[in-house]
């Protein structure tokens, strides 16, 4: 009997407090350092999800939070990549022990204070994605997921332009019309620059420059 699909389960901690909520810039983790993103981390085997996302608050900035003060905001389903998919539970609160602090400096910039309806350019899409489904009050939002069918779907395609090529270049039986292959190739290049999901150095490369996103 195939083993049953798991998901791994991430808990953000939203903090809110006179109208802004609390955001961390990572660094020196490999992934998205320089851009924004919730208190957050992986839930452990066991551990109730409440009592996952105090523990990682408190991990991360040093606050006290009871699990009973934790409210469900949001739920992300994040592909972050094909192989790859994971839920993200968005909890929130203003109820805690304590003044935040950068309680992780070897993984953490700096702390930063900001408008959830006004989020920095270099805020991380997934839970970027979730405060907008928290602040919206639809609760659920799915990430990425459109994005990658496409890039299936570029893939698929560029298989298939290779084997016309193939006949092309060979001489071989199959009748490809020289137009209808480069109108192919225009069409999957357009796909691949509109719908392919960016890496975060991408992302964060594009933000620099003061790109905006469009998906």
């Amino acid at each position: 009997m195939p083993e049953r699909y798991r998901s791994i389960i991430d808990v953000h901690v939203i903090l809110q407090r006179d109208g802004e909520i609390l955001l961390l810039e990572r660094q020196g983790t490999g992934y998205c350092d320089g851009m924004l993103h919730l208190p957050s981390g992986h839930l452990d085997e066991g551990e109730p999800i409440p009592h996952g996302a105090a523990r990682e608050a408190h991990e991360e900035v040093g606050v006290t939070i009871d699990p009973d003060d934790l409210a469900l905001a949001a739920v992300v389903h994040h592909r972050q990549r094909a192989d790859l998919a994971r839920v993200g539970m968005f909890l929130h609160t203003e109820t805690w022990t304590g003044e935040p602090f950068n309680a992780e400096p070897h993984k953490c910039g700096k702390l930063q204070w900001a408008d959830p309806r006004v989020l920095p350019s270099t805020t991380i899409d997934y839970p970027a994605e979730g405060i907008r489904a928290w602040l919206s009050g639809t609760g659920y939002a799915s990430h990425d997921w459109d994005g990658f069918a496409w890039s299936s779907l570029v893939r698929r395609s560029k298989r298939l332009i290779g084997n016309w090529r193939g006949h092309v270049e060979t001489g071989g039986h199959a009748v490809i019309p020289v137009s209808a292959y480069m109108a192919a190739v225009g069409l999957v290049s357009l796909v691949a620059v509109l719908y392919i999901p960016e890496t975060p150095d991408q992302v964060r490369e594009r933000r620099a420059a003061g790109g905006t996103v469009t998906r």
